[in-house]
């Protein structure tokens, strides 16, 4: 039997579908940790809150997560015919499901592709087999793959099916299905109607025989972008503030898809610096398909795409770089496109050195490629997305079942998708003043759990504001989540939360030994212990204040009629900076002069060896923590402490 009749086999492509089902098997089930951890964020409230309103029979929702109608985001109009699911299920796994089968789909398809180029490839046995193993490799272990599925949810990845089917179906010499499926990218939004402009570009440079169907792809993906933008879709894309600086010297206009295409083109340097800055993170993106797939004409066009708008970006507020440069769901649209692009890119050198022998060694080195990267990513994927603990998502889906829909929750960002299936839901990102949309408003805080954007100063100051009002009421309050109930004047106020404070309660943090006491009066909010503790350990830790380096005054208030240490430490660097014991038997302020000397960051996993990419750092500063170890037996509080000193320009 010949190569390409083994390849043509009906049992290959079974069991080719077979590994990829049980790849959609392992997303879902990573999915349903996800979702059993709560670990669901301010990403998934945004798509999850639109579908449930949809299903529910509001076309037209506003989404309160953004402030805005929600399809002025990115107009991703799948998500109406997407909304049926909601008419069986309302679980957020519905969304997660659609997203993992949708990628699996993109891979499988992208397996397939490979084979259809290595039956007409005319190698022997051997090296074909092993060039087929390398893609199948690559595209069942490809980390970014996951780390892209686990980050919510989004229109990128199911944009990664229509994007394969497309290009597939140009290969395979079907017109008509290939531009129907690039014109179905776009229903994903502004963003995905971009990749079909890249397809379009590709299916004309790959083969002149689409060069028509390319160009009108092209052309109808432009205006379809344009005019999303024009009728004021697209908002999400924040394209002013993202990419505006590409547009020099057009103060007081708003720049547009088009001004920046201009921009990009008549500064080519600003570009191509941009690029060579973010060289590690293009090198990690491609790395895991061995990164010649790139150079393939089927895989060049989008890939060009991706890498400039995302590499482009300034991120938020246009301050530097975003984390759009890291692997992950921005990129998810051409992740299934690098396997065949590579197995396209090996044959061509083989061909042009006539060697079969260099073919074979490239299968072997992008199969051991491919197991590298993962075996640096996949083991950490856990720890990268889920940080809530179960019994804490429990608790938080207990309080979404007994929280009715007419009260507006503003939770943590970390958590805030899980709690989004109602028609007034905000996430607390930080200093902000938040609009009230109903006469009840529920705040929800975990400051240590989930991938949180505010900072625990932030939160703590939150806390503080709310503790302070006589419009509040604390529901339940521990170590791990704060609920208090907040009634607004009237549904036109704006809360102002989150902002710098000088002082903050102590009990807004953690203890491992005393107990919190809230009062009547705020000034006597503490955490205490009186003596019932029978082993040593932190009435109050975990009070973190990101910092830059420089000198900083300490203050606490507190009694401790038996002696108490205090720590002040660089918990990022894991140094101790201020040690004292004290002693008071009335209360007192106590003031320390620090010095934080050191400054990076806390230290992030960037990978191991040449599988590497360069983790995106929220903040350049320091964590300052204060904290007070009690002794067994102890009688101790303490109300406030705060942190004065230099102040941080970014965090």
């Amino acid at each position: 039997m010949q190569v390409g009749e083994e390849l043509a086999g009906r049992r290959l492509i079974l069991v080719i579908g077979a590994l990829f089902a049980a790849k959609a098997i392992a997303l879902f089930a990573f999915s349903c940790y996800e979702v059993a951890h709560g670990a669901l964020g301010a990403d998934f409230a945004i798509f999850y809150q639109a579908w449930t309103l949809i299903a529910r029979g509001d076309f037209n929702p506003d989404s309160t997560v953004t402030g805005q109608p929600f399809w002025k985001d990115h107009l991703a109009i799948a998500m109406w015919p997407l909304a049926l699911g909601g008419l069986v299920t309302r679980s957020p796994l519905f969304l997660k499901a659609v997203q993992d089968a949708a990628s699996a789909g993109a891979d499988f398809i992208g397996a397939l592709w490979t084979v259809d180029i290595l039956r007409s490839a005319g190698l022997r046995r051997r090296t074909a087999w092993a060039l087929l193993v390398a893609a199948t490799v690559s595209l069942l272990f490809n980390p970014w793959t996951f780390y892209a599925n686990a980050f919510d949810f989004h229109f990128y990845t199911i944009g990664a099916l229509f994007l394969m089917a497309s290009l597939w179906s140009f290969y395979k010499g079907n017109r008509l299905a290939g531009v129907l499926c690039a014109l179905g990218i776009c229903s994903g939004g502004d963003v995905n109607a971009t990749y079909a402009v890249g397809v379009g570009a590709t299916v004309a440079i790959a083969d002149r025989r689409f060069w028509k169907e390319g160009l009108f792809i092209v052309v109808a993906s432009v205006a379809i972008v344009v005019g999303m933008h024009a009728i004021g879709a697209g908002v999400g894309s924040s394209i002013s503030e993202a990419y505006g600086y590409l547009t020099p010297g057009r103060r007081g206009s708003e720049p547009s898809v088009l001004s920046i295409a201009r921009g990009m083109a008549t500064h080519p340097v600003v570009v191509l610096r941009t690029l060579w800055d973010q060289r590690l993170r293009v090198y990690a993106n491609l790395g895991p398909d061995g990164w010649i797939g790139y150079f393939s004409p089927w895989a060049i066009g989008p890939w060009s795409v991706l890498l400039l708008e995302n590499l482009l970006h300034r991120g938020i507020a246009g301050i530097g770089p975003s984390r759009f440069a890291l692997p992950g769901f921005q990129f998810a649209g051409g992740y299934s496109l690098l396997a065949p692009g590579a197995t396209g890119v090996v044959i061509w050198l083989q061909r042009q050195f006539r060697n079969e022998r260099i073919a074979l060694v490239a299968a072997i080195l992008l199969t051991i490629n491919a197991l590298g990267w993962a075996v640096a990513w996949l083991p950490g994927l856990s720890a990268a997305w889920v940080s809530v603990p179960v019994g804490l998502a429990g608790q938080i889906r207990r309080l979404d079942r007994s929280t009715g829909n007419d009260v507006q929750v503003l939770a943590s960002q970390g958590i805030v998708g899980g709690v989004a299936d109602r028609t007034f839901v905000e996430q607390f990102f930080g200093p902000w003043d938040y609009k009230v949309y109903s006469g009840r408003m529920r705040v929800v805080l975990t400051t240590y759990s989930g991938i949180q954007v505010a900072t625990v100063e932030e939160s703590a100051a939150a806390i503080a504001q709310l503790l302070e009002s006589k419009r509040s009421q604390v529901i339940s309050t521990s170590n791990d989540i704060w609920v208090i109930d907040y009634r607004p004047k009237d549904r036109t106020e704006q809360l102002p939360l989150g902002y710098r404070r000088g002082t903050l309660p102590a009990a807004a943090f953690p203890t491992d030994v005393g107990r919190r006491v809230l009062a009547d009066d705020p000034s006597q909010n503490r955490l205490e212990v009186d003596g019932e503790n029978l082993t040593g350990g932190f009435l109050l830790r975990n009070a973190y204040f990101r910092r830059p380096p420089g000198a900083y005054d300490v203050s606490l208030t507190l009694t401790a009629a038996d002696p108490v240490v205090i720590e002040v430490r660089d918990a990022s660097k894991n140094v101790l900076v201020v040690r004292k014991e004290f002693r008071s038997p009335s209360p007192r302020r106590l003031d320390l002069q620090v010095v934080l000397p050191y400054s990076g960051g806390d230290p992030l996993y960037d990978g191991i060896g040449p599988f590497v990419c360069p983790a995106w750092r929220s903040s350049p500063y320091d964590a300052l923590e204060i904290r007070i170890w009690a002794p067994a037996h102890t009688r101790a509080q303490v109300s406030t402490l705060g942190v004065t000193g230099r102040d941080v320009e970014i965090q």
